[in-house]
């Protein structure tokens, strides 16, 4: 399980954990590759979290794009720059020559941009604009098999009466 506290936040709770492919490219040769996971139980509400707890080869993961299916169908992806919603938060970001590299472009409808963590351990903070009944998520990497998330789930808080006193207790 996860469990890493953020910006105020003492605590968050798996909603599901998965264990991802590689993708069949290699360091020089990208190839989007993209898979979907289903969640066992809907996860219900505004706040998530996307946490990746390691890459295959222990470097940073490239998320290219990031998809939430919820009751209603697939939520569209329209981050920017000045509009980075609903990605409100973040482990952390580096820029990537021409793909970019900010948080906001794992959802900014694009597969040939990235958000490039700082770490293998790295999150994105997300609030949507209404509560959400989360039941599959989609993860777009580059392919190189090299930043493909190996170990990541999705995260709910704890509990979140007022968004800011969140603990952290396990729900398995």
């Amino acid at each position: 399980h996860f469990h890493w506290a953020s910006a105020g936040k003492t605590g968050w709770v798996d909603a599901e954990q998965w264990t991802g492919a590689p993708g069949s490219g290699t360091a020089t040769d990208f190839r989007p590759f993209t898979q979907n996971f289903t969640l066992a139980a809907p996860a219900r509400g505004k706040h998530f979290r996307f946490a990746v707890a390691s890459t295959f080869s222990k470097w940073q993961p490239w998320i290219a794009e990031l998809r939430f299916r919820t009751s209603s169908g697939w939520l569209a992806n329209r981050a920017t720059a000045k509009a980075p919603a609903p990605v409100k938060d973040s482990s952390g970001w580096q820029v990537d020559g021409d793909r970019g590299g900010q948080a906001w472009a794992a959802m900014d409808g694009s597969e040939h941009t990235v958000w490039d963590a700082r770490s293998s351990q790295s999150w994105l903070e997300l609030e949507f604009d209404n509560e959400e009944e989360v039941h599959e998520v989609s993860v777009t990497t580059l392919g190189d098999q090299t930043h493909d998330p190996e170990i990541f789930g999705l995260q709910v808080p704890a509990s979140s009466p007022n968004g800011t006193d969140w603990t952290c207790d396990s729900v398995r």
